[in-house]
C-alpha cells in the first residue's frame, strides 16, 4: 500500500510540475524516470542517476549505508532504473545490468548473499527488471532470467530451489513482474501467466496454491502491473482488468 500511494504522489507531483511549466510558457524536460522503493527513491535525468532516502542496505550505491536527505548524483550513462524494497538495478546505455543494495535472498544474482554498497555488473543485453525477494530480468532477445528466492516456485521452472545467480527460464517473454512469492509473465503472444504462490491472485480451491510451473491467466494482454495481492492487466483493446484482493480498495 505504501508503495502504491508513493507512486501516485510522485506521478501527481510530476504532472503538477509539467502543468506549471506550460502555464509559464516553458517546455518541460520530460527525459526523467523516477522509481521508488520502500524508503529510497532513484531518479534518472538525461542519463544521470540520482538517489536519496534510506540506504541501510546500500541501495543508493554510493559505497556507504548512510541515508541521503537530498538527491545525490551517483552514476552516468544510465538508460533505466528499477527498484525493489531495498534493492536497486540500473541498465546502462550499453544494455549492461548493474545492481546494489539488499541481497539477503541472492536477488542481485552475483553468486553471494551479501549486500552490495557499490554497483556490481551482473548481466548484459538487459531490457527490463522487476525485483522483490527474487529478481526477474527480460533480455533484448525476449528471454526471461531469474535469481533469488524460489521457495514458492516463483521461477516457474518446476523446482523450489533458490539461486544466487541468474538462471534462464524461458523464451518469448515481453515483460515480467515480481511480487511477493509470485511472478507474472507476459509472453510475446500477449498471453499472461503466473508462477509461485497464487493464493491471493487466483483463489485456487482445487488444491495447492503453489504453482512451480506457469499457470495461464488471460489472453490478448499488452501490459501488466502488480502489487502484492492484486494485478492490473491492460488488453490490446484498451480494457483494464483487475485480479486479486480488494481488501483496501487498492486498485484505482
Amino acid at each position: 500500500m505504501r508503495h502504491f500511494f508513493l507512486h501516485i504522489f510522485l506521478s501527481l507531483l510530476i504532472l503538477t510540475l509539467i502543468k506549471g511549466c506550460k502555464k509559464k510558457g516553458i517546455t518541460p524536460n520530460l527525459n526523467i524516470q523516477i522509481a521508488a522503493g520502500a524508503n529510497h527513491t532513484m531518479i534518472v535525468k538525461s542519463g544521470i542517476l540520482y538517489g536519496f532516502g534510506g540506504n541501510y542496505s546500500g541501495q543508493l550505491g554510493n559505497g556507504t549505508n548512510t541515508n541521503n536527505l537530498v538527491p545525490t548524483k551517483l552514476m552516468n550513462g544510465i538508460s533505466k532504473v528499477f527498484v525493489g524494497s531495498h534493492t536497486t538495478f540500473v541498465i546502462k546505455d550499453d544494455a549492461s545490468l548493474w545492481g546494489f543494495g539488499n541481497n539477503h535472498e541472492g536477488q542481485l544474482g552475483d553468486d553471494t548473499q551479501n549486500d552490495a554498497f557499490i554497483p556490481i555488473k551482473i548481466l548484459t543485453d538487459a531490457r527490463s527488471v522487476s525485483t522483490f525477494n527474487h529478481t526477474l530480468v527480460v533480455k533484448n532477445d525476449n528471454t526471461l532470467w531469474a535469481t533469488g528466492e524460489n521457495y514458492y516456485g516463483q521461477f516457474g521452472n518446476n523446482t523450489r530451489q533458490n539461486s544466487t545467480h541468474f538462471i534462464k527460464l524461458m523464451d518469448n517473454v515481453s515483460k515480467a513482474v515480481a511480487v511477493s512469492n509470485a511472478s507474472l509473465i507476459l509472453k510475446t503472444d500477449h498471453t499472461l501467466w503466473i508462477a509461485g504462490n497464487t493464493s491471493q491472485l487466483l483463489f485456487d480451491k482445487t488444491g495447492s496454491d503453489i504453482r512451480t510451473t506457469p499457470v495461464f491467466i488471460l489472453k490478448d494482454v499488452k501490459d501488466v502491473a502488480a502489487q502484492n495481492g492484486y494485478v492490473l492487466m491492460l488488453t490490446n483493446s484498451n480494457e483494464l482488468w483487475v485480479l486479486g484482493v480488494n481488501k483496501f480498495n487498492s486498485p484505482p
